[in-house]
């Protein structure tokens, strides 16, 4: 995954996956990753999803996305568990 600007500068997350591997597992995977991260960055983005509010407003119903999420979990986990590492903080 990388974040790169459109053409009219907005910030996009991307997901390359090479042709040959591209499947309907790995499009599901990929897509479940995506959507991590996305939710890893929703209160950052806040200002752009929601100008003007102060924080990330409920959602109106479970996610459309959750049986995605669920499937993919194993993949998910070790993203997740790599993202904790990150957030630890140095010894020392």
């Amino acid at each position: 995954m990388k974040f790169a600007l459109s053409a009219d500068d907005r910030p996009v997350l991307l997901a390359e996956v090479p042709a040959p591997l591209l499947d309907a597992e790995m499009l599901g995977r990929t897509l479940a990753r995506l959507l991590f991260v996305c939710d890893l960055l929703l209160d950052e983005s806040l200002v752009w999803l929601h100008p003007g509010a102060r924080k990330v407003p409920p959602m109106p119903g479970p996610s459309r996305q959750a049986a995605l999420l669920d499937r993919h979990a194993d993949a998910l986990a070790e993203l997740a568990a790599a993202v904790a590492a990150l957030a630890e903080p140095a010894p020392g």
